[in-house]
């Protein structure tokens, strides 16, 4: 799985990219979307709290993200500043929807993500981005993955707003050259580390 960190910087990404243009940040609203981004993620508290494992995690399916990021969504005509201050929906749906993708490039776990369709499980077989590992202060790994983690989004962040914004053109020849070398050189970093 991605770190909790790795989910929270996609969610803010997609906040900024989304709001609009002059229009100042709603705290809820990027609290709200940096949430949806980790949201799948809250069967590890249920499996906490009582106890249990499982390696069935509806939490990560497909329909589990769109229905919450839609239930979401309908949240903002509850008054009329939630609807101004609102993001796109877009950004509310992809925000849940971008934590079984990151999730399926840890390549750790496998997910349902056809569930309620289907109780298959699916999993890559290789790993682009980096687990987090146990989340545990003096756990060297941990540190190292979420160095590892940072090097691999943060290039996509920046593409993923840049695009956002229609701000591509604005990317200078060494900032691509730049953005490609992180991606590719993260990317092998990270499908070279054991699962």
């Amino acid at each position: 799985m991605s770190s909790i960190f790795g989910h929270s910087l996609i969610g803010a990404t997609l906040y900024a990219g989304g709001k609009k243009a002059g229009a100042k940040v709603s705290v809820f609203w990027l609290a709200i979307v940096i949430f949806l981004a980790v949201a799948p993620d809250l069967d590890y508290l249920f499996y906490w709290i009582t106890s249990s494992k499982s390696d069935f995690r509806v939490t990560h399916s497909l329909m589990f993200c769109l229905g919450l990021g839609m239930g979401i969504w309908l949240l903002r005509f509850c008054s009329p500043s939630l609807r101004a201050s609102a993001p796109p929906a877009w950004v509310i749906v992809a925000a849940c929807l971008t934590h079984p993708l990151m999730d399926l490039l840890v390549a750790v776990k496998p997910n349902p993500w056809l569930w309620p369709f289907s109780d298959r499980v699916y999993a890559l077989s290789f790993g682009v981005l980096p687990s987090a590992g146990q989340l545990s202060l003096p756990n060297y790994y941990l540190w190292r993955n979420l160095l590892l983690e940072f090097g691999a989004l943060m290039p996509v962040s920046i593409l993923i707003y840049a695009t956002a914004r229609k701000r591509l053109r604005d990317i200078p020849a060494w900032g691509w050259a730049l953005l490609v070398a992180s991606i590719i050189g993260f990317g092998v970093l990270g499908f070279m580390l054991e699962r």
